[in-house]
């Protein structure tokens, strides 16, 4: 059946069983199936022909690439998913999932990609007038790196979760991946720089705190920041929450 040909079988779980993850993710799912395809180098092969040397072979081969360990795992975990999808759909059975003894790349602290304090203060002195949009990302990422959000609750702040009452700044909203409410004393965090990144921008967007920009401008321009400030740590936007709550774990 032309669901047991592999490439056939996950676009069949793309768009049926998961047509609703974002097109972010779906790309991410077609990208691994092209790695797995140029890797098995035959044709016509299902997923129950996948073993567990071949994922050491997949994960090797993206370690050759230079990805970190993150990166890896993420890409091992969606062809996870799908071997998962073959069980659930009786195309595989339970003990034919050859991630049952798989091991997966120990990550290490440092792959977390925290900035040091010594970084994020380079970043609050640099001088970016001279480009809109690059200074946008270091206000965005310095001002994380004080209220520890996570990146798409960040990105979607808009008027109606900022109060200011008798001098507390406070940032109220239910987080979209525990939806749980969480309060940030803006005022408070990073000793009130945050504020003013806030006062930089109030009016800039009808809605929005912070004006708009793609995923990809965004880790773009932590690239060049990086370079700009000779960073030593490879840190992305994401560690600007983590840098937020070690600092806050070491007070």
């Amino acid at each position: 059946a032309a669901r047991q040909n592999f490439e056939d079988f996950c676009e069949w779980i793309i768009t049926e069983r998961r047509s609703g993850v974002s097109d972010k993710h779906k790309s991410l799912f077609r990208l691994v199936i092209s790695e797995v395809v140029k890797l098995k180098r035959v044709r016509n092969f299902t997923i129950r022909d996948l073993d567990l040397d071949f994922l050491y072979k997949y994960q090797n081969s993206l370690v050759a690439r230079k990805l970190n360990a993150k990166t890896v795992n993420k890409r091992l975990q969606v062809l996870a998913m799908f071997v998962g999808e073959a069980v659930r759909s009786g195309v595989m059975k339970r003990s034919e999932d050859c991630f049952l003894d798989f091991r997966y790349l120990k990550e290490t602290e440092s792959e977390r990609y925290i900035p040091t304090s010594e970084e994020v203060a380079a970043l609050e002195k640099l001088d970016l007038s001279f480009n809109e949009e690059l200074d946008l990302v270091r206000d965005l990422f310095v001002f994380n790196c004080y209220v520890g959000l996570r990146n798409a609750d960040l990105f979607n702040l808009t008027y109606k979760n900022l109060t200011e009452t008798d001098g507390d700044v406070v940032i109220s909203l239910v987080e979209r991946k525990t939806k749980k409410l969480n309060r940030r004393l803006v005022n408070v965090l990073g000793f009130g720089k945050g504020v003013r990144i806030l006062q930089k921008y109030r009016g800039r967007d009808a809605v929005y705190l912070f004006p708009r920009l793609t995923d990809k401008k965004i880790r773009d321009g932590v690239v060049m920041l990086r370079n700009i400030i000779k960073a030593k740590t490879p840190f992305t936007f994401y560690g600007s929450r983590h840098y937020c709550l070690t600092d806050l774990g070491q007070r």
